[in-house]
């Protein structure tokens, strides 16, 4: 510990102490700021944060509403109509070749380390996003950057809750709590935090059975004629 001595009142030598402490203080805060200027430069601080980028779409997919189903096959009703009641009605014959996945409501719980997570949304002007669901994909195949595919080829946001939605962010499932998840990233992981109403689905395969009134039906491919289509279900109750 340093001792400072006591200069009697009036002296010479208390004219100089308060500038000589002044002059202390301004040489101690030019030095904090350049060793605070080393030490953010240092490679143990936090990483910069990545460049803002745009949601990354899916290719769109036909979505459709189910009217009415029959032994093997479906009327359908395209979502964007206006006045579905008296919206013209497209009938189809369900082949037994037909690929169908199926959206089913899950929570929190359902998420499993090394499934893909899709995170869904919508982004506005502000550089700001609106997330409608988060949809668990095991088994995906990723493909360019933040994007995966389901066996049948579906990203997640086709039947989303709203025809606009898009993959805003993925990646795999490192971590899980009870109101979190966290996901693999580069230069670090992503941690997302999940409430208890938040939308979560499980992305998974079905069949034609799985197929009922109101459903939403998201098609790729060219739409429900091309054979070679595939078919994601979103059940009514989940709408």
């Amino acid at each position: 510990m340093q001792e400072r001595a006591a200069a009697p009142g009036g002296s010479w030598i208390g004219s100089l102490a308060a500038p000589a402490i002044l002059v202390a203080a301004a040489v101690g805060v030019l030095g904090g700021i350049a060793w605070l200027s080393q030490r953010v430069g240092h490679e143990t601080t936090r990483p910069d944060a990545s460049a803002f980028s745009n949601p990354l779409p899916a290719p769109g997919a036909n979505r459709y509403i189910v009217k009415q189903t029959a032994q093997g096959s479906v009327s359908l009703v395209a979502e964007a109509s206006k006045d579905p009641a008296n919206a013209p009605v497209q009938q189809l014959t369900l082949a037994p070749s037909l690929r169908v996945e199926v959206l089913r409501a899950a929570g929190p719980a359902d998420f499993k380390p090394g499934d893909w997570l899709a995170v869904i949304g919508v982004s506005n002007a502000v550089r700001n996003f609106s997330i409608h669901a988060l949809v668990a994909i095991p088994g995906a195949t990723p493909g360019s950057a933040q994007l995966a595919r389901s066996a049948a080829g579906f990203a997640g946001n086709e039947a989303a809750p709203a025809a606009d939605d898009q993959v805003i962010l993925g990646g795999v499932i490192e971590q899980v709590t009870a109101d979190s998840v966290t996901l693999k990233g580069s230069p670090v992981p992503v941690r997302i935090d999940v409430s208890p109403r938040a939308p979560i689905f499980r992305l998974g395969p079905g069949t034609t059975a799985d197929i009922h009134d109101g459903d939403l039906l998201a098609f790729g491919g060219a739409g429900p004629a091309d054979p070679r289509a595939a078919v994601l279900v979103r059940p009514a109750s989940t709408r």
